[in-house]
């Protein structure tokens, strides 16, 4: 009798702890989905922030982008920029035979010491690689050239100034010289012991279709592009002439040239400004 008490207390209590096992893992599961439901509105919450700051970047012009990077740099190493302004300079892609001349380039104007600093920071940096430069500029050894992860950067010590372009512009203004090159130097070749240097291309459509017409100033690194040349595209970019003054409208061949050119002043029989038809 006293031993069929004792088991039902024993099973009595065995129910018990079960029961409140069962208990304690019900609210354990709950907790958990509690947790992961939070960790996933916290995760969301974290994407929706990194999502709104990635299109915060590709909104912000590459401009401010690049004087951000460039600022970052100077206030890590506590250097402070007397100026900057916007220059011209010249860059080159180590891949490609010519040069081209850049307006609008973001520059810094440093103390001296400032600017050995920040050379000095950038030559012991194994992930900023030197970048070749023009022949006609290497024994110039005032000037060099830098390529950051984001940005190609010109160093000028001999004016203690530091100037940079976002890599993602010079990329695509190269390759819109690219193809004009290729045409230009297919029918000229490339300019005897120097480097090709190319400035202001500006590529109009053709009110006849689908022809397209350039023109761009072509000259040296050493003595600057100053000749102005005109191309024109049906399947690609074909060179046509140097423009020196306005051209005479019977210059310009019939036929696919003449349709590239359509709308075009040129002299006409009077010498006076007209437009190509």
């Amino acid at each position: 009798m006293i031993k069929m008490k004792l088991m039902k207390k024993k099973n009595a209590l065995l129910r018990n702890i079960l029961n409140i096992t069962l208990i304690g893992l019900v609210l354990g599961f709950f907790v958990l989905l509690f947790l992961v439901y939070k960790k996933s509105e916290y995760d969301n919450q974290q994407l929706d922030l990194l999502l709104k700051e990635q299109e915060k970047i590709q909104k912000t012009p590459k401009e401010d982008l690049l004087r951000s990077n460039v600022q970052n740099l100077l206030d890590g190493l506590n250097i402070k920029e007397e100026s900057n302004f916007k220059s011209e300079q010249i860059f080159k892609h180590p891949k490609e035979d010519f040069a081209i001349s850049v307006s609008n380039v973001v520059s810094y104007k440093l103390k001296n010491e400032d600017f050995s600093l920040l050379t000095a920071h950038i030559n012991n940096d194994v992930s900023i690689k030197q970048y070749p430069s023009p022949t006609e500029l290497y024994n110039d050894s005032s000037l060099s050239y830098y390529q950051f992860k984001d940005a190609v950067c010109l160093s000028n010590s001999k004016d203690s100034e530091f100037s940079c372009i976002h890599l993602i512009t010079l990329n695509s203004l190269l390759t819109k010289y690219s193809d004009i090159h290729q045409a230009y130097t297919k029918k000229n070749g490339s300019l005897p012991q120097t480097t090709n240097l190319y400035k202001d291309l500006e590529i109009t459509d053709s009110p006849k279709k689908p022809y397209k017409r350039a023109s761009m100033l072509i000259g040296t690194v050493k003595n600057g592009a100053k000749i102005k040349t005109l191309f024109y595209k049906d399947n690609s970019w074909h060179y046509f002439r140097n423009e020196q003054g306005t051209l005479r409208c019977y210059d310009f061949p019939k036929g696919v040239i003449r349709d590239a050119f359509s709308g075009f002043t040129c002299l006409g029989i009077n010498l006076t400004n007209d437009k190509l038809e």
